[in-house]
C-alpha cells in the first residue's frame, strides 16, 4: 500500500519496463527457497502483530488483501522482488484503518509519570486505546480519557493522535458515505471529461502512425485514472467500515458493506470492462520488444561515448525517462539544464538493433545519439 497510502496515478508512459531495481539486488541474490523462507516469516510476523489476518472475513483482512491486489494491478513484477510485502501491507493497513496492534509497545509501556499539557499528572499510566480524538488509559487511580488537545506535541506523535487526525463521529458515518460516493462520482465525471477531451486533441491531426499509437495509449492512460479514484473510494469505505465496527454502528457498517459490493457505478464499469480488454491486447502487441529489454543492460551513446546506461526499471532507464510507445519503438527523454531533449528509435525486435527516427526525435546538443543493448 505504498501509495493512496499506496493510490499513485500511474498514466505516464505507456508500458513500464520492470526489472530488478539497484536497491534490491541484495533480494535478486537469494535462492528461490532462501526467499521463500523469508516471504513465510514476513506473513508470519503479519499475522502475530494483526490477528485480525487470520480471519479473512474481518476488514482488516479484507482491506489488506485490497491493498494487495491494488499494488499487483500497478505493478504484478514488484512482488518478484519483495518477500516482505506481507508486513509491509500489513503495516500499511494498520496505518489507514488506525487499527493498532495489539503488540504495540505503547500498550505495554507503563509511564511512572505522565504530565499533559495543561499540568495534570497521572501515576502508573498506560494506554489502553489510540482513539482518532484522545488516549483512552489506565493508571494508579482507575481509568481515563485525555483529548488530544490536552496532549503534548511529543505525546501527540508518540500515540498517533495529531491535531490535524481525522475524527469520525459516529452518528454522522452514513452521512460520509454519501459525501465519499458524491466525492468519487464527481472525480470520475470529470476525470473522463478530460480525458476524453485531451483524446480528441490528440488525434485531430496525426502526423505518423506513431501518433496514432501515442493517442490509442492515452486513452488505455484512462484505466489506471479511473482504477485510482474508485480505490480511493473503496479505501475510504473500509476506513468507515472499521469506524462503524468500533462504534457499534450496524446501520451504517450494513450501509457500507452493500457499496462494497458494487463500488463501480455505470457507465464506469462498462468502460473498465472495455479499457482492460484494449489494455490486454495492447500489452500482447508490446509483449516481444518488452521481454527483449527487460533486465538487459542499455546504453544510450553520444558520437559512441555512453552518456546513459543501465537497466530499464519501471519507466526508467538509471535516472531518466524510458518507455515503450509502440509494438518496436521506445522513446528516451531527459532535461539538462531544464531543456528537454527526447530520443525515439525503432528497435529491430530479431537482432536489437535500433535506429533513431529523426522526425519524431528533439535534440538539443550535437552529436550522433544511438542506444544500443549491451547484454
Amino acid at each position: 500500500m505504498r501509495s493512496l497510502l499506496w493510490l499513485a496515478c500511474v498514466v505516464g508512459l505507456p508500458l513500464w519496463l520492470s526489472a530488478r531495481s539497484p536497491a534490491l539486488e541484495v533480494l535478486a541474490k537469494l535462492t528461490p527457497e532462501e526467499f521463500a523462507g523469508k516471504l513465510a516469516e514476513s506473513r508470519k510476523e503479519a499475522l502475530r502483530l494483526y490477528p485480525d489476518l487470520n480471519n479473512p472475513d474481518s476488514i482488516f483482512a479484507r482491506t489488506a488483501k485490497f491493498g494487495e491486489d491494488h499494488e499487483r494491478r500497478l505493478d504484478p513484477y514488484d512482488f518478484e522482488d519483495r518477500w516482505n510485502y506481507p508486513l509491509s501491507i500489513a503495516n500499511s493497513t494498520s496505518k489507514h484503518l488506525r487499527a493498532f496492534s495489539p503488540h504495540d509497545p505503547v500498550f505495554s509501556e507503563v509511564v511512572p509519570v505522565f504530565t499533559t499539557k495543561n499540568g495534570i499528572v497521572y501515576l502508573q499510566l498506560r494506554v489502553t486505546k489510540m482513539n482518532r480524538d484522545g488516549i483512552s488509559f489506565v493508571h494508579e487511580g482507575g481509568t481515563g480519557f485525555i483529548h488530544r488537545d490536552d496532549l503534548t506535541d511529543p505525546q501527540r506523535d508518540k500515540y498517533r493522535t495529531r491535531w490535524s487526525t481525522e475524527v469520525l463521529v459516529p452518528e454522522q458515518l452514513i452521512w460520509e458515505v454519501d459525501s465519499a460516493m458524491k466525492e468519487r462520482d464527481r472525480e470520475l465525471k470529470l476525470f473522463a471529461y478530460i480525458h476524453a477531451s485531451q483524446k480528441d486533441e490528440k488525434l485531430a491531426n496525426p502526423k505518423s502512425d506513431l501518433d496514432r499509437e501515442a493517442a490509442e495509449n492515452h486513452e488505455l492512460g484512462e484505466l489506471p485514472g479511473m482504477f485510482y479514484r474508485i480505490d480511493k473510494f473503496t479505501l475510504r469505505l473500509f476506513e468507515l467500515a472499521y469506524a462503524a465496527q468500533e462504534a457499534g454502528q450496524r446501520e451504517a457498517l450494513e450501509r457500507i458493506e452493500h457499496e462494497l459490493k458494487n463500488p463501480v457505478p455505470e457507465p464506469y464499469k462498462t468502460r473498465l470492462k472495455e479499457l482492460e480488454e484494449k489494455t490486454k491486447q495492447r500489452d500482447l502487441r508490446y509483449q516481444e520488444i518488452r521481454l527483449l529489454l527487460r533486465g538487459k543492460h542499455c546504453e544510450l551513446r553520444r558520437d559512441g561515448r555512453a552518456v546513459l546506461e543501465g537497466i530499464p526499471n519501471r519507466g526508467l532507464l538509471n535516472s531518466t525517462e524510458i518507455g515503450i510507445v509502440s509494438p518496436e519503438h521506445i522513446r528516451i527523454r531527459s532535461w539538462k539544464n531544464n531543456i528537454p531533449s527526447h530520443w525515439v528509435f525503432k528497435v529491430n525486435l530479431k537482432n536489437g538493433e535500433a535506429t533513431l527516427v529523426p522526425e519524431a526525435s528533439k535534440d538539443e546538443e550535437k552529436g550522433e545519439v544511438t542506444f544500443h543493448i549491451v547484454r
